[in-house]
């Protein structure tokens, strides 16, 4: 790992089912003081005429976005990771990860790689639009 200690990390998971590497620096991370936030995006739906024939959109969201963190947290706290905040939001994984960045001031965001072969667009926007470093992991 890294000599560099950091005091604020925002671990963005984008499969939980691959997230072990990207925990593991975030664990490791973690076992040095940091002070850890873990958030996944969920992607808004789209709204279509069939819309109206659906009880709600947004009432739809909302549940994926419960399920959500429910899966996240299950996820994060069998690992030894000191989280200070655990986070589902609903829209743009880039836009999402780097508003929060903005909002929490993190020293590092330590991202999934989005691609097997390539770094992928979320990551690759989060690299160019973040003010801090930025941890890509391969999944």
């Amino acid at each position: 790992m890294s000599d560099t200690y950091y005091k604020n990390v925002l671990v963005r998971i984008k499969n939980l089912s691959e997230a072990d590497d990207t925990l593991d620096v975030a664990e490791e991370l973690g076992s040095h003081g940091a002070k850890v936030t873990v958030m996944q995006t969920v992607n808004r739906f789209s709204k279509t005429e069939f819309e109206r024939l659906l009880p709600s959109v947004s009432a739809i969201e909302d549940g994926v976005v419960t399920v959500a963190r429910d899966l996240l947290h299950r996820t994060v706290e069998n690992r030894h990771i000191p989280v200070n905040d655990e986070m589902v939001t609903v829209g743009d994984p880039a836009v999402d990860v780097i508003g929060t960045a903005k909002d929490l001031k993190p020293d590092v965001v330590v991202i999934q790689q989005d691609d097997e072969h390539m770094i992928g667009s979320t990551a690759e926007r989060v690299l160019q639009q973040a003010e801090c470093d930025v941890w890509v992991v391969r999944s």
